[in-house]
């Protein structure tokens, strides 16, 4: 018979394994772990929780990043003439720091926003960034 110590590791490896976040949080909610807690001595209990941030850490590098898809028919065409876009795309860029970021709020793709970053943003001389 596993030690409630084992059952909980092996529980937590099987949900990291399976990358479902929410999973491992309604399991670390339930009642079953924490009776299970209860019942382990201080040192037991510090390597589940240490199991668990493993788990976690694993789970969230087997999901990657989380992207959010542009909404169908919201990308357009930036006209980088026009002063006031050029503006848009730096605040836009100074409030998120990412492409992926200043492309949602600027309803152009991520990919349109780097190449404005290498013209707009990282080629501006010094002065120009003070202004912007």
């Amino acid at each position: 018979m596993r030690t409630p110590r084992g059952h909980q590791i092996i529980a937590l490896k099987r949900l990291a394994k399976m990358a479902s976040l929410g999973d491992m949080t309604r399991y670390a909610a339930s009642q079953e772990y924490v009776e299970a807690l209860q019942a382990m001595t201080p040192k037991q209990r510090a390597e589940v929780g240490k199991a668990f941030g493993l788990a976690w850490v694993r789970c969230e590098a087997k999901l990657g990043p989380v992207r959010l898809p542009a909404k169908p028919g919201t990308l357009k065409r930036a006209n980088w003439r026009d002063p006031a876009m050029v503006a848009r795309f730096r605040d836009a860029w100074a409030r998120t720091g990412t492409p992926e970021g200043a492309a949602r709020l600027c309803g152009i793709t991520p990919g349109a926003a780097k190449v404005a970053r290498g013209r707009y943003i990282a080629a501006a001389t010094p002065d120009q960034r003070l202004a912007a």
